[in-house]
């Protein structure tokens, strides 16, 4: 009869931790599992990605640190992909670059085929497939 006992209790207590980890109060705020896209347009920035999960493309870019090798080019704008990446045309082809939301609002009205020179890091990401580089703009700016 203990042991029937111990696993109901066992039993409700497992129930209420994946409840308090899965639910999520709207009224109180949003929960890790929510794209932010509501508080983003009445011009709030999301909060910040928990740790371990994915970081959203909606928060700035570090600055680089300074393990990192800050590398520079040139070329033209061809213009935005999506929201959080932008292709430029450089003497070795086009290249896409991962940028931040301060960098998106500099460039989005900028003509295609403006010349550009830029400053960016590149990573290596793990993901499930194997490792992948990512470029991420750090700085860019009109070429006179």
């Amino acid at each position: 009869m203990k042991r029937i006992l111990s696993c109901g209790v066992i039993a409700v207590m497992l129930a209420l931790a994946a409840t308090g980890c899965f639910g999520g109060d709207k009224k109180t705020g949003p929960s890790p599992t929510d794209t932010g896209a509501s508080s983003s347009a009445a011009g709030t920035a999301p909060p910040p990605a928990a740790s371990g999960t994915a970081p959203s493309t909606e928060t700035p870019s570090p600055p680089p640190e300074p393990s990192q090798n800050v590398l520079a080019g040139t070329g033209k704008l061809v213009g935005l992909v999506d929201n959080h990446s932008v292709e430029i045309e450089t003497g070795n082809g086009p290249a896409v670059f991962q940028i931040s939301q301060e960098i998106r609002d500099r460039v989005e009205n900028w003509e295609t085929g403006t010349p550009v020179r830029f400053e960016y890091v590149k990573e290596t990401l793990q993901t499930g497939s194997g490792r992948v580089d990512v470029m991420r703009l750090v700085s860019i700016d009109e070429q006179s």
